[in-house]
């Protein structure tokens, strides 16, 4: 519990338009709505072979 209450985080679930798997982001915008479009950041290229 922090100085003033407890804390709240907002996640995004997000899908690619590519489809596939979903992927988690922790945001402050807390007007996004449900089946928004958002732009989050991505690995590049070569950070995919180590995931």
């Amino acid at each position: 519990m922090g100085l003033f209450g407890p804390k709240k985080y907002i996640y995004l679930s997000v899908c690619f338009e590519s489809g596939g798997k979903t992927y988690c982001y922790l945001t402050k915008d807390k007007y996004i709505k449900v089946n928004e479009v958002v732009m989050v950041p991505v690995p590049n290229e070569s950070d995919k072979n180590h995931m």
